[in-house]
């Protein structure tokens, strides 16, 4: 829910696809309908925390670290 779409678009250009950007496009996103029944949820601490683990994943714990720190 938070970075999913940074994962796939690493992935799917890893696999040799271009990732395209439709300005046009739409979409419905009603407002934190997945996580609105926990009140005590911090989505800005759980965007940082899973851009994190992205980052350790794919260009390891130095990296990680360092981009984490400079945020």
């Amino acid at each position: 829910m938070y970075g999913e779409d940074m994962q796939w678009c690493y992935e799917i250009k890893k696999m040799g696809y271009k990732i395209i950007y439709f300005p046009t496009a739409k979409v419905v996103h009603y407002l934190s309908a997945s996580t609105s029944k926990n009140k005590n949820l911090n989505k800005q601490k759980m965007m940082i925390e899973h851009e994190y683990i992205f980052m350790r994943k794919y260009y390891g714990n130095p990296s990680a670290w360092l981009i984490f720190k400079l945020r």
